[in-house]
């Protein structure tokens, strides 16, 4: 799990580039207004984030499953997970780009193009936020005692000699 967890920091970390990239060349199209030489640190950047993102979409449900340590809760688990995924995909899609957007024009009274910007950036800021969740859960990673545990891997036989876990036969030297 700990290689699944810096996997996904670093696809994450690629993403908030490619995030960052991505507002660099739309900021610069906004300040001087130059033509289509912006659009290839835009478009590039928005590349490297969906290339980032990708990679880590299936890894983070699997990373949610396996540290649930009782199977009882495990599928509660799972559709809690799934619905806040889902919830903040389509908080992210069109509702917070667009009270952003609303928020900058009335506040302070930006034009509609600047204000697509800033909702664009409310968008990629979810890179970055993901990124800063998995490097911290990294961090905690060996300070969670008894996270091994619940790991999926082959047990060793305990004090008492009972059998191993996963183990057919009940056999501990199976």
């Amino acid at each position: 799990a700990k290689r699944t967890l810096e996997f996904l920091q670093k696809a994450l970390l690629l993403a908030s580039l490619g995030a960052a990239v991505t507002m660099a060349g739309l900021i610069s199209q906004l300040l001087s207004g130059a033509g289509f030489w912006c659009l290839i640190p835009t478009w590039g950047g928005i590349f490297v984030t969906c290339a980032g993102l990708g990679a880590t979409t299936g890894l983070i449900q699997i990373v949610c499953n396996a540290s649930v340590a009782d199977e009882t809760v495990r599928s509660f688990g799972t559709g809690l997970s799934q619905g806040i995924n889902n919830f903040l995909g389509f908080a992210m899609g069109p509702l917070v780009p667009q009270v952003v957007m609303d928020f900058v024009i009335v506040l302070f009274r930006w034009d509609k193009s600047t204000a697509l910007v800033a909702g664009f950036a409310s968008v990629l800021s979810g890179t970055v936020i993901a990124a800063v969740c998995t490097t911290l859960a990294l961090a905690s990673f060996p300070a969670r005692e008894g996270f091994q545990e619940l790991l999926p891997a082959i047990a060793e036989e305990s004090e008492q000699g009972s059998p191993v876990v996963g183990s057919r036969t009940g056999d501990p030297k199976a």
